[in-house]
């Protein structure tokens, strides 16, 4: 079985080889960790991917995370950070003022990247998209954020209390405005290609609750979610959702509006709580735990970790894949840790396996 027929066999729970494994670092832990993550980068391909045998300039950053270096996207908005290899935070939102909603223009995805430069954003997608298929790869692809843009264009507290207002017409022009751009894109993609799957990343909670009520969430977001899932599922492609922070509340409603495949932190969330509230319901790509038992547990709690994670989420029939996100703050021996585990439980549900 393909990696691609796999990964989509785990997705729509019809009993998947493997549990599909992966993991990612960012620009900051390349930066700090360096040849030591490489060589277990080159020592697990089938986790990582693709890696230069010989490394790169770790230290070399493009101006989105690039320390003291102030960024503006083509939205507008401007951004700073201030570490090398972490995603700056915006400094100006061109519509923290709603009425000037009326004479901003968006960039055009058939002639501007959302973030940096010129670029036919969507004949890039589908030819991309095309490559993939011909290949026999898993075929991806997505319309970018809805509740992090608006955030960044308006200024989150201040986003945050001009959504409290049912009958907001100023908001409701910069919300219809990021909708239309993301639908416009999707259906763009959509029209000439069918991606295997196509999502949306959007972080919707704190470490203990939501960023809104479920009924903010219901007036203003997800009109705009269902939009792009729908059409998305209408084409016959997965649809795809990484969100940090606790969402639990919004399970239903997400599902609902058509997600079928949702990356969400094992922290705030709990097993448990993911188990109640997802578990078989759509297929949980599961972030492992970056904030504690990554960075701070030993290389022991990491193997119990994900142990634990197959234990209480897995099934024969699929539904679930493992993530991990590796910081400038894991150290080497977890990260190596993480990945014998992954091969190890990943194949748990194998004939051959090991009782966990």
């Amino acid at each position: 079985m393909t990696k691609r027929d796999n990964y989509l066999r785990c997705a729509r729970f019809e009993g998947p080889d493997w549990i599909p494994c992966n993991i990612g670092a960012l620009p900051a832990g390349w930066k700090v960790l360096r040849e030591g993550l490489l060589q277990v980068a080159l020592k697990y391909p089938d986790l990582f991917g693709p890696v230069h045998p010989e490394g790169w300039d770790y230290d070399e950053m493009d101006s989105r995370y690039a320390a003291g270096v102030d960024f503006t996207d083509n939205w507008g908005v401007v951004w700073r950070t201030g570490l090398d290899g972490v995603v700056g935070i915006p400094q100006y939102h061109p519509l923290a003022d709603l009425s000037k909603v009326d004479k901003y223009t968006p960039p055009d995805p058939f002639t501007m990247d959302p973030m940096v430069g010129p670029r036919d954003l969507v004949s890039g997608e589908i030819s991309r998209i095309a490559r993939q298929k011909e290949a026999g790869e898993l075929a991806g692809s997505g319309w970018g954020t809805f509740f992090e843009r608006l955030q960044e264009l308006v200024g989150m507290e201040n986003l945050f209390l001009n959504m409290a207002y049912d009958d907001n017409p100023a908001l409701q022009r910069v919300v219809d405005l990021v909708a239309d751009f993301n639908y416009t894109l999707t259906r763009a993609v959509l029209d000439k290609v069918t991606p295997d799957v196509m999502g949306t990343a959007d972080d919707l909670g704190a470490q203990r609750t939501t960023l809104i009520s479920l009924k903010t969430f219901r007036r203003w977001l997800k009109p705009g979610y269902a939009r792009c899932m729908q059409a998305t599922r209408a084409a016959g492609c997965e649809v795809s959702m990484h969100s940090d922070g606790y969402l639990l509340e919004f399970v239903d409603d997400l599902i609902d509006a058509g997600l079928t495949i949702l990356n969400p932190q094992v922290g705030p969330n709990t097993l448990l709580g993911l188990e109640e509230t997802m578990k078989g319901r759509l297929c949980i790509s599961l972030d492992l735990d970056r904030q504690h038992i990554l960075p701070q547990g030993t290389p022991q709690e990491v193997r119990d970790h994900v142990r634990e994670a197959v234990q209480v989420l897995g099934s024969p029939r699929g539904g679930l894949m493992l993530q991990a996100e590796i910081n400038a703050d894991v150290p080497l021996r977890n990260i190596e840790a993480l990945a014998e585990a992954m091969r190890e439980y990943g194949t748990y549900y194998q004939s051959t396996a090991t009782p966990l």
